[in-house]
């Protein structure tokens, strides 16, 4: 009845569906509405891609004279673009850096051409021994302890940039899709209310 301020049955119905609905997103009560979440899966922290070793990373190691630093050169791979890439980076300068699971400050391996290779077998001088999973070595340098190295496992993730660049698109979709369910909700119940009154 026109005037009489009172909500149709079929409309009151269909504010309650879609309050259920938008809660359900907003109040994080319902996982798999937050999961379908495109601000969700971009900052999801479970598909973040990581950097390790491959199975047989052909170690080399060199002595980087007159630093006395050692160059670390490896084969890894990305579980972000599923390459193996040759990798460089100075020991003494990363350890830091690997020890916090960082990535170390990676250099060109050409370097090594003009470095020494330090053997990986017992010796006089310096010499490294290799773990048996490829992923460790142990080296022996003169007047100092027997070091214990790991090579760097990591979070690879350089597109930090371009997902904060596309934290606002994926907000205005978010709020897209709950925009669209409200208006087939409210339309279902403006038809039923339609229905109701023939």
């Amino acid at each position: 009845m026109a005037g009489s301020g009172r909500v149709p049955a079929g409309v009151g119905r269909g504010l309650h569906v879609l309050l259920a609905v938008l809660l359900a997103g907003a109040g994080g009560g319902c996982e798999t509405t937050k999961k379908a979440s495109l601000t969700y899966k971009l900052w999801d922290k479970d598909v973040r891609s990581y950097c390790q070793p491959v199975a047989n990373p052909e170690l080399t190691l060199y002595e980087a004279a007159p630093s006395r630093d050692v160059l670390v050169e490896y084969n890894a791979l990305s579980d972000r673009d599923d390459q193996i890439k040759r990798l460089a980076y100075f020991l003494e300068a990363n350890q830091t850096r690997i020890a916090a699971g960082k990535a170390p400050h990676f250099v060109d391996p050409k370097l090594s051409r003009t470095l020494v290779v330090i053997p990986n077998e017992v010796s006089t001088n310096t010499y490294a021994i290799l773990g048996t999973n490829g992923w460790t070595f142990t080296l022996y340098r003169p007047g100092r302890e027997p070091e214990i190295c790991n090579l760097p496992t990591y979070r690879d993730d350089h597109n930090t940039a371009g997902r904060v660049a596309l934290t606002p698109l994926a907000v205005a979709g978010d709020a897209t899709i709950v925009g669209v369910v409200a208006a087939v909700i409210m339309g279902y119940a403006y038809a039923q209310d339609g229905a109701s009154y023939r």
